[in-house]
């Protein structure tokens, strides 16, 4: 008796192993995409990490190791070189670029084509003999020169080595973005915010940021929590901790500390 064939020539039991041999096939297909797609997400997210790491790295770095200085000269009202929370920072010191001043008058200064100034900008005025911080209320721009008006008058005479180079303050922070991650969780990101309040985001998927201070007390250096901190001019050094998250729905987290100390500054009363 003969086994009842289909129009293809095989028989039902040959068909169905058939069948399931190819179903084995294409699910053993299936997972090996899914755990190719697995890794390369967590490939990403190691990489995307990896980069949002330095890059807070090298702008907090800077601006940490230049923050009080203000050329050669120490300022008659010296603000605070930086100051901060256990999850903000703020940091002050001169713009690298200056430009030399061609004369002045009370509320009045001629200066350089370059750098480019501009109103409401915060200057530093300095002659390495005396500095104040002034604000620019309007500018004239020339080819040859920039007239900057003052909201206020200058308060010392300066000799022919005078300065002016802008002030800058910047604050870094962690704020909500409106954006989600792919599993619907809220992204954060660190910001940087200007002299001007003008807010520019860095790198996002920073869940957190936690800052102490290594102060000079008693001629140690001890680390402080920002409430703890009482003169933010011995402060020598910052130690930041950060979080950092995926964003692409892969469950990947990583600690990341950054420390970095001020520059020696330099000047005369």
């Amino acid at each position: 008796m003969h086994k009842k064939k289909n129009s293809t020539g095989l028989t039902l039991l040959e068909l169905l192993v058939a069948l399931t041999l190819s179903l084995c096939i294409v699910a053993m297909l299936i997972s090996i995409y899914v755990a190719s797609q697995k890794n390369l997400f967590m490939h990403e997210a190691v990489l995307t990490i990896a980069d949002n790491a330095r890059i807070s790295n090298e702008f907090l770095s800077r601006d940490i190791r230049v923050a009080g200085l203000y050329g050669c000269v120490t300022l008659s009202a010296q603000p605070n070189s930086l100051e901060g929370t256990s999850r903000s920072l703020t940091l002050r010191h001169a713009s690298q670029l200056s430009g030399s001043v061609l004369q002045y008058k009370e509320s009045q200064i001629v200066v350089s084509t370059k750098p480019r100034f501009q109103p409401q900008d915060k200057i530093i005025i300095s002659d390495c003999r005396h500095g104040e911080i002034m604000l620019i209320q309007a500018v004239t721009q020339n080819k040859n020169y920039q007239i900057l008006s003052l909201a206020s008058p200058l308060k010392n005479h300066y000799d022919d080595s005078v300065e002016v180079s802008v002030f800058e303050e910047k604050t870094y922070l962690l704020e909500n973005t409106r954006r989600v991650d792919r599993r619907g969780k809220k992204i954060k990101a660190l910001y940087v915010k200007n002299t001007k309040h003008h807010r520019t985001e860095l790198v996002e998927g920073v869940d957190d940021m936690q800052i102490s201070y290594d102060v000079v007390v008693d001629k140690q250096l001890v680390s402080l929590s920002a409430d703890a901190v009482t003169d933010w001019n011995a402060v020598r050094g910052v130690k930041i901790q950060f979080l950092f998250s995926a964003i692409n729905g892969v469950n990947l987290h990583k600690h990341w500390i950054l420390y970095a100390a001020l520059r020696e500054r330099l000047g005369f009363s």
